[in-house]
This record gives structure tokens, C-alpha cells and sequence, in this order.
């Protein structure tokens, strides 16, 4: 009996020291892929997108971040999320209008100069805009001469800085 015994804690220990390194390999397994694996994967994914210029990342082709209909009924306040890594970013934007550009604008709402007046700076249906948002959020104001017909609005995302 007593060799039996022996034979028996010779397997315990022995499953143990397996258990241990099993779970030595999945936590070495773990650690390299949050420190080393993922990082490497996330600069190839963004790599795809663009590239880096200093704190700056730029888009090889721009993000569309909101898309619309302005309708003729003065102004409107509209919502617009941008992407995560956009936020406590300065973001560089391009907004578009297609149509009646001479009777509708939009811009942000950062561009207020007092109650109700809008700097909003549109050539031939064009704005550039660079903002700070200090979350992902940021407001669009559009107006609209009355009578116009609805006119599509986008705003794309062209870089943003750190």
C-alpha cells in the first residue's frame, strides 16, 4: 500500500505541475498579445487607412461622418458623432452640399458669432473646417432659404491631430 501512495501523489504532483504550465503558456500567450500582437496589429489597420504626419494622422481617402437632407425650414441643429480616436482631437472636415449651394449652408456650430448667426465660410457648396472636440460629439447647423428644394449634405473626416 504504501508503494501505491506514492505512485498516487507521484500523479497528483505531476497533474499539477501540468495545470501550472498550462496556465504559465496561456498567460505568456495573453501578455504577448495585448503588449506586442494587438499594437502591431492596430498600426497596420490604421496603415490601411492612412499615415501618420507628425501628431497628425491623414486619411488616404476621407471618412464619411454624417450624410443628410436639408430641407427649406431655416435653420436645424443636427447631431454629428465622429469616430472614437477623434476624441479631445483636433479634426480637420470637409463639408459638401450638392444641389441649391448658392440658397443652403452648413457648418459647425463652434462657428457662432452671436445668437442665431452663423460664420459659415462655403464656396461652391464647399467648407473646410478644422475643430477641437473635446468629446466625439459635435453640432452641424444647416440653413435653408425657404422655397429651396432638399439638398444632400455630407461631412467627411479628412485627418485629425493629438
Amino acid at each position: 500500500q504504501l508503494f501505491g501512495a506514492d505512485k498516487t501523489n507521484e500523479k497528483v504532483v505531476a497533474g499539477l505541475i501540468d495545470s501550472a504550465s498550462l496556465a504559465a503558456v496561456a498567460i505568456g500567450y495573453l501578455i504577448l498579445h495585448v503588449l506586442v500582437s494587438s499594437p502591431i496589429q492596430a498600426y497596420k489597420n490604421y496603415k490601411k487607412l492612412g499615415f501618420w504626419d507628425g501628431n497628425t494622422f491623414h486619411y488616404y481617402d476621407e471618412v464619411l461622418v454624417y450624410t443628410g437632407v436639408i430641407h427649406p425650414k431655416g435653420q436645424n441643429l443636427v447631431n454629428i458623432t465622429f469616430p472614437r480616436e477623434c476624441k479631445n482631437a483636433l479634426v480637420s472636415t470637409k463639408t459638401t452640399i450638392n444641389g441649391a449651394h448658392e440658397r443652403v449652408k452648413a457648418g459647425f456650430t463652434i462657428m457662432q458669432q452671436k445668437e442665431g448667426v452663423w460664420l459659415i465660410p462655403m464656396q461652391n457648396g464647399i467648407s473646410s473646417t478644422s475643430i477641437r472636440l473635446s468629446k466625439r460629439e459635435q453640432v452641424l447647423v444647416t440653413e435653408s432659404v425657404s422655397g429651396t428644394i432638399p439638398t444632400r449634405v455630407k461631412v467627411l473626416l479628412e485627418s485629425w491631430e493629438l
